[in-house]
């Protein structure tokens, strides 16, 4: 009886949850479909940009597409990398620190999270470890350029990337460790891409598909038409607010005291927002102040690319600040109703 009952309101709940769902899935999948687009018509117009580039200053060694074989090496090591780690660190790590209600699971739910913490935690714990060491690589290669700016500890300042002009600026200096670091983050993506789609789909699928399409598309793009500098910046501070996202979420279901879960979450939200609307916001006005129009159409295709998912980082930094708020003053922990929910929907439809 009980059972039943749980079983009806969730399917109530489900039925509400699904008609708001599908309005934002619309909308997520009308963006996704024109960014492809997008990202088709943009090909072309990127080798001839390029092209102009390499005729300009043929003596300037050009990132080759031949570079692009080792991302796509990386993507297959990464790939590898993340299944044999989570694998271990499942069975290790993450089983000596899952919160002990998990572990000394009492009943058929308790039972179905522990499995479900014990995936989530290995894969949490493995990409905070993986941005921890590719951020500390980033900060390395990148610290001594004169357009890293000091808002990311750096000696420069991101203006210092524009002062030469069209077509000066995508002549600048770089060395083999930046186009690895460059590389490597385009490797990853691909991986995390991959893993989006084979892997479980959360309730943010959608949009963090969309995410993926467009840092992708910058990623590619940015590298054959060699406007790196602002990519190498962006990269970095993706990497590093995410070494708080995943080290968050890992904290929220194990044994620590809930302390470390909560001051974790407080530089997370501080992080985030810092990084992801004051220094990206930061990039995105100094490009509109510097470019023209002489600097062509890709350049200005790139601009609204990053302006897209500055918007995306609002709407996540409001979600962060909402959660931060629940855990801190109304001690709400939503992942427990909301997994337990998920597999209890799964249950209903193979009733069906």
């Amino acid at each position: 009886m009980k059972q039943s009952e749980t079983t009806k309101n969730v399917t109530e709940k489900r039925s509400t949850k699904e008609k708001y769902d599908s309005y934002l899935d619309i909308i997520w999948t009308s963006l996704i479909f024109f960014v492809i687009i997008g990202t088709g018509f943009m090909m072309n117009p990127v080798f001839e940009f390029r092209k102009k580039l390499i005729e300009n200053n043929s003596t300037y060694e050009f990132p080759k597409v031949t570079g692009l074989i080792l991302s796509l090496f990386i993507f297959i090591v990464l790939s590898i990398s993340q299944l044999l780690l989570c694998s271990l660190f499942k069975k290790t790590i993450v089983e000596k620190t899952l919160a002990l209600k998990y572990v000394n699971a009492k009943d058929e739910k308790m039972e179905m999270l522990a499995n479900i913490y014990r995936t989530k935690l290995s894969i949490h714990l493995y990409k905070a470890s993986f941005y921890l060491l590719l951020s500390i690589y980033g900060f390395i290669v990148l610290k001594d350029y004169d357009f890293f700016p000091k808002s990311l500890l750096g000696k420069g300042q991101l203006e210092n990337m524009f002062l030469k002009g069209y077509p000066q600026t995508f002549y600048f200096k770089r060395t083999y460790y930046f186009d690895l670091y460059y590389l490597m983050n385009l490797g990853y993506y691909f991986s995390d891409f991959a893993c989006l789609l084979l892997n479980e789909k959360q309730s943010d699928f959608i949009l963090m598909l969309l995410h993926h399409i467009c840092t992708i598309s910058l990623i590619l793009f940015s590298y054959l038409s060699n406007f790196c500098q602002v990519g190498a910046v962006v990269l970095f501070l993706h990497m590093e607010s995410d070494i708080f996202v995943h080290s968050t979420r890992y904290l929220l279901h194990t044994r620590f005291p809930a302390i470390f879960a909560e001051i974790s979450g407080v530089i997370l939200t501080i992080n985030f927002i810092y990084m992801r609307i004051f220094v990206f916001g930061k990039i995105i006005y100094v490009i509109y102040y510097y470019i023209t129009w002489e600097w062509g159409n890709i350049v200005w295709s790139l601009w609204l690319f990053l302006v897209f998912l500055f918007f995306m980082h609002i709407y996540w930094s409001y979600a962060l600040l909402f959660k931060a708020y629940e855990l801190l003053f109304k001690a709400k922990l939503f992942e427990d109703t909301a997994n337990y929910n998920k597999t209890l929907n799964k249950k209903i439809d193979k009733e069906k």
